[in-house]
């Protein structure tokens, strides 16, 4: 898989396309006496609503925020710099499972990076390190038979 951000840009689009159309084709339709079916609107609302999860399909999204702030004072010069730890940076994923049947399932995992300043770069007599960065660090699908195993892709 290609880990250009218009490739990340352009899943990411589709990904929220299909649910807006999955959502929309379930939408209830309003007219009418608005009190008289309300178990059934609110039932179909239920199956429109985005979730974690469901029996056949569940979509996590973690993740870390890892920034501080390094600060010096050399009696000279005082500066704060804003940096990401350059070991661990901020990241956040998306990992997502689908129930095909009994024995197959598929999934997927999207992780990006994003560090605004690399502390490993950042001195007092440099900042050059501050230029944002927006990275793939993991990129995979996966298909799953019970007693076949795992095939994993990425």
């Amino acid at each position: 898989m290609s880990k250009h951000p218009s490739h990340l840009a352009i899943s990411l689009i589709a990904l929220v396309a299909s649910a807006a159309l999955a959502v929309g084709a379930n939408a209830a339709d309003l007219g009418g006496n608005c009190c008289a079916d309300l178990e059934e609107r609110i039932a179909e609302l239920e199956t429109t609503t985005a979730r974690k999860g469901n029996r056949k399909v569940s979509l996590t999204i973690s993740g870390q925020i890892h920034t501080g702030v390094l600060f010096f004072d050399d009696g000279v010069e005082t500066q704060a710099y804003v940096a990401d730890n350059d070991n661990t940076s901020s990241r956040f994923r998306f990992l997502g499972n689908a129930k095909i049947d009994a024995k197959w399932s598929a999934g997927f995992l999207l992780e990006v990076e994003t560090e605004s300043a690399a502390s490993n770069v950042i001195t007092q007599l440099t900042d050059d390190g501050v230029a944002s960065n927006i990275a793939i660090r993991h990129s995979a699908w996966w298909i799953d038979h019970k007693e076949l195993g795992r095939l994993w892709v990425g």
